[in-house]
């Protein structure tokens, strides 16, 4: 029989690393020492709030950049890296790194000058809750999340990525695994995490099952 898939909800609860950045040389060191799990709270975790706020940058590196640095033209590269293309949170560090260090090799003036304030870097432990919800068939599942909070859509589709270093997402492995439909798996997968809220993500995920 195959595995039902467990449908559950989550909240992060943001722990303060303890350290800092009052400049770009500073942030700059900052991602090149992060652990994986900070990496993916200021990037994939910010999601949320870039969702809710049509004029936040999609990273906090970004938003951070901008509000804090005036670099309008860095805080574009950063808000413009895809994170579709990442299959390890080391990779995606990488390019974080790089679109600074290129930056302060084009700009020396910006490496040392102030920011307005400072960043701090966090990571955060996700609290996870079953809702009671299981599908064990496709339109099992399809109806569930016809129903569901986006606080599920959000714990499964993009927080469950640090689980497995960038590789899927929840629902794509219960698809391929459970349900043998790697063409489901992949096509929901594609569904873009940035430029979608979490509703039209939804909607996306709906249409791929329909």
């Amino acid at each position: 029989m195959n595995e039902p898939f467990i449908f559950a909800t989550a909240s992060a609860l943001v722990e303060i690393t303890g350290r800092r950045a009052q400049n770009l040389e500073q942030l700059l060191r900052l991602l090149r020492e992060a652990d994986g799990s900070a990496i993916f709270h200021h990037t994939y975790q910010t999601l949320r709030e870039h969702h809710m706020l049509i004029e936040r940058y999609p990273n906090d590196f970004a938003q951070w950049v901008h509000e804090a640095c005036g670099e309008e033209s860095l805080a574009e590269r950063m808000a413009g890296v895809d994170l579709r293309e990442f299959k390890s949170l080391r990779s995606l560090r990488e390019r974080l790194v790089s679109l600074v260090e290129a930056y302060l090799a084009e700009r020396s003036a910006s490496r040392t000058r102030p920011a307005r304030k400072p960043f701090n870097l966090c990571s955060s432990i996700t609290v996870v809750t079953p809702t009671g919800d299981r599908a064990s068939t496709i339109p099992e599942f399809r109806d569930v999340i016809v129903r569901c909070s986006i606080q599920v859509i959000h714990h499964h589709f993009i927080t469950a990525r640090l689980r497995v270093d960038l590789a899927a997402n929840d629902f794509s492995v219960w698809l391929a695994a459970a349900q043998q439909r790697p063409d489901l798996a992949e096509r929901i997968d594609r569904i873009d995490l940035v430029m979608r809220t979490m509703d039209e993500i939804r909607s996306s995920i709906l249409e791929t099952l329909a």
